[in-house]
């Protein structure tokens, strides 16, 4: 299941974009807010653990916070669901997505991803945590190395969906 509290527009963007890359971290509370009402039934349905996207680790030295980490923080006091923030690890520097569209943000991401310590997700319901949904590239390649350790299943849960017209 793929849930997001609002669409991504000019409005919205300004807002994600100050939380993701002008240190307005304080938004992050408001976002767990409504990722929880838009999650209502993920959680409903019997939710286990809370892991954000990860950052590769010189992305996340450059910006000095992942900012999927502080929405999944912020989600696990909401929702008092237990958070992962080491198990899915993103071992591969790549490219920023928005410098590209659909196939070659799938290949951007490709291998990217693994699991670390794949007992704490193994038969796990997993809600995966992340700002924005484009194309769904990312969460789909972290969502298919989570399967591929044990998850029992993964949900995504983004504050935003990017709506082609």
């Amino acid at each position: 299941m793929e849930r997001s509290a609002i669409k991504y527009d000019a409005v919205s963007k300004k807002t994600i974009l100050a939380f993701k890359f002008m240190d307005k971290t304080e938004n992050a509370r408001v976002f767990a807010k409504w990722l929880k009402i838009a999650g209502r039934d993920i959680f409903t349905a019997g939710a286990d653990v809370l892991i954000p996207v990860p950052l590769h680790y010189r992305r996340l030295v450059a910006r000095r916070y992942n900012q999927s980490a502080l929405l999944v923080k912020e989600l696990g006091k909401l929702t008092g669901l237990e958070t992962n923030f080491s198990s899915l690890v993103k071992f591969k520097s790549t490219k920023p997505q928005v410098r590209f569209t659909g196939q070659a943000r799938r290949k951007n991401v490709k291998g990217a991803f693994r699991i670390k310590m794949p007992e704490k997700i193994k038969g796990k319901h997993v809600v995966l945590i992340d700002d924005v949904l484009t194309t769904g590239s990312t969460v789909r390649e972290c969502a298919k190395v989570l399967l591929n350790s044990g998850a029992a299943s993964v949900d995504v849960l983004t504050i935003a969906r990017v709506y082609r017209s």
